[in-house]
């Protein structure tokens, strides 16, 4: 049998769904417009614009579709705009019913909306502030502004600037236990001429965990009064890769991210080239029992947060240090200022996507910033810099910019160092003024080998040009990069008590043939170096461990730990769970080595896999 493994090394936080108890938003990727599904906690259902002609047929209904949705409750148009409203005539037009359609009514009513004026015949009303609609299992939509007018009397003249369609846009805020979100159309908040209603409301609105961005991130709208009275925790952007309105504007997208309880801005589609979020590729559903609630869709990591205060519920996997490391620094540019050259590439060693959110980079001074909800996918990279304007900064394209203020790179001696969000530091790079470090002007420092530690003799100056003439790779392979193939080792099974789970290790065709071994134990860091190479296995030298490499073939429970890998470079292990209540809760670390003659040491590490018993 096993040795006891310890109880719980690192708390397993799990939420919930059930039937009857959840409420759904999904955000759904139109493009150039707006469209989102709201079913309730009953399922009554309620669909808040529905994007540019063409995408109600190849994006809103396949959704609904999805859902086994025939008939919706509600319909809400926030305005007369064609991007907004366009989809609901193809929604009836394949047969799926409409409860009632709400909308601003005909004040200033423009022409061209005849086809959705025919779609909702009959079923069409007049939305007024304060008109809620009960979307079943006390969860509310609330109507907080419209045409400028707000409940109490409340009123923002749409047409004293420009912009006056946009700024009579429905402002709706969606409630569900503690839960709140605001969706606003194309409503105005006073930038590029146009009126500002987002002052006035904001007070009305109230804070909410989550704001849908109006008019896609235009500078026309989300203004300073109107991020601060929201104080949201996580933004959406609706908007489509290369439109011609440059959305989303770096003035909301720096606002949002500015507000000291941001903790991510989702862009359904990256738009345009302005920096900051995490960008979906596709629709983002966000979910909620009312007392905490989950991001997630396309290609971002599943986020959980609590409601109100927006506190990030931590998931169940440990980071281990070297998952996420520094791959490459620009410490001094030569093109451009410092002030505005300065930028850090980071990158996921592991083989799934990593969300950033509380992460921490910081120096050993005073210099650090937390990081928001940012993705970073498997084995790839994510590029922070003090500038994002590509004409400043030396033609760098970041991802997320920095707090002005909060973090410079010395051009002599320093550090970089990365902590995930309960502290822990996964990497540390400390340069030295050119003694034993590259020391260069004009050129970044990249890691050669992103599997080894962060010695000195594993960073080289960069050789390749980018941008505006300094060299270097920011969010590309580097140009000195010597990392061996990944060796994966993907589990299957679910590690439950009285079950065999699966190892598989696929190792490639140039390793086909050698032998390997893998190990168990208790804990993965610091982890064993493999000298010289400076990589690290991520297993401890603990009790569990010790009786694994003394006998990789106990009897009844591994299978296969000491092998050799077929002519395809696979191979497969198995673990069987003993029947032992106890054991659920606890954590354990798999990984090991192939064994090649021509690698530094005469190994190469294989992934390592954390398992929690189930």
């Amino acid at each position: 049998m096993l040795p006891n493994l310890p109880t719980v090394l690192l708390p397993l936080i799990l939420c919930t769904f059930s039937a009857g108890q959840t409420l759904r938003v999904y955000h759904i990727d139109v493009d150039q417009g707006s469209a989102s599904l709201i079913i309730g906690p009953t399922g009554t259902t309620c669909l808040v614009d529905s994007g540019p002609p063409g995408q109600g047929s190849s994006a809103v209904v396949p959704l609904l579709m999805s859902q086994g949705i025939s008939f919706l409750d509600y319909v809400v148009v926030t305005h007369y705009h064609s991007d907004h409203w366009a989809g609901i005539p193809e929604i009836a037009a394949v047969g799926i019913g409409i409860g009632v359609a709400y909308d601003r009514g005909t004040v200033n009513q423009p022409g061209g909306i005849s086809s959705y004026l025919n779609a909702v015949s009959g079923v069409r009303t007049t939305i007024t502030p304060g008109t809620v609609i009960d979307l079943g299992g006390s969860a509310s939509l609330t109507c907080v502004v419209v045409n400028g007018q707000m409940p109490g009397g409340v009123y923002a003249n749409p047409g004293w600037g420009g912009q006056e369609e946009n700024s009579r846009s429905v402002g709706l805020r969606l409630s569900y236990g503690g839960f709140d979100e605001a969706i606003c159309g194309d409503l105005c908040g006073g930038g590029n001429g146009s009126t500002d209603v987002e002052t006035a409301a904001a007070s009305v609105m109230g804070d909410v965990d989550v704001m849908v961005l109006s008019h896609h991130g235009s500078n026309t709208s989300t203004n300073q009064a109107w991020v601060s009275g929201l104080d949201a925790e996580v933004g959406v952007v609706s908007c489509g890769n290369n439109n011609p309105y440059g959305h989303p504007h770096w003035e909301p997208v720096q606002r949002f991210l500015g507000n000291p309880n941001a903790v991510g801005l989702y862009r359904l589609n990256t738009g345009s080239s302005t920096p900051g979020g995490v960008t979906v590729n596709g629709t983002l559903l966000v979910e909620t029992d009312g007392n905490t609630y989950t991001v997630s869709g396309g290609q971002v990591a599943s986020l959980v947060l609590n409601v109100d205060s927006g506190g990030f519920v931590p998931g169940s996997t440990p980071f281990l240090p070297g998952d996420i490391i520094v791959s490459e620094y620009m410490n001094n540019p030569a093109v451009v200022p410092d002030s505005s050259g300065e930028w850090i590439e980071l990158f996921n060693t592991t083989a799934a996507a990593v969300n950033l959110l509380g992460f921490v980079i910081r120096d050993q001074d005073t210099d650090c910033f937390t990081l928001p909800s940012l993705a970073i996918p498997p084995r790839d990279r994510l590029v922070l810099a003090v500038n994002g304007n590509t004409s400043q900064n030396g033609g760098v394209t970041a991802d997320y910019v920095w707090p002005s203020g909060s973090f410079f790179i010395a051009n002599g001696s320093d550090e970089i160092e990365v902590l995930d969000a309960t502290g822990q530091m996964l990497d540390s790079v400390v340069y030295d003024n050119g003694l034993t470090f590259p020391d260069p002007t004009g050129a970044s420092v990249e890691r050669i080998d992103l599997k080894a530690l962060p010695y000195a003799f594993n960073f080289a100056e960069a050789t390749t040009t980018f941008g505006a003439g300094d060299h270097g790779t920011p969010g590309f392979t580097n140009s000195t990069d010597a990392t061996e193939p990944w060796i994966s080792l993907t589990p299957g099974g679910n590690f439950g008590i009285g079950t065999q789970a699966t190892l598989t290790i696929s190792a490639g065709l140039s390793l086909g043939g050698r032998a390997y071994g893998l190990s168990i134990s208790e804990c993965g860091a610091p982890g064993i170096e493999l000298v010289p190479s400076g990589r690290v296995v991520d297993l401890c030298p603990t009790p569990l461990f010790n009786l694994v490499a003394q006998n990789p073939n106990l009897p009844g429970l591994l299978s296969g730990f000491q092998a050799s890998l077929n002519i395809f470079g696979f191979a497969t292990a198995t673990i069987n769970v003993p029947s032992t209540p106890s054991f659920v809760g606890s954590t354990f670390f798999i990984s090991g080595v192939v064994f090649d003659s021509s690698a530094a040491n005469g190994m190469r590490v294989i992934d390592n896999v954390i398992a929690t018993v189930n």
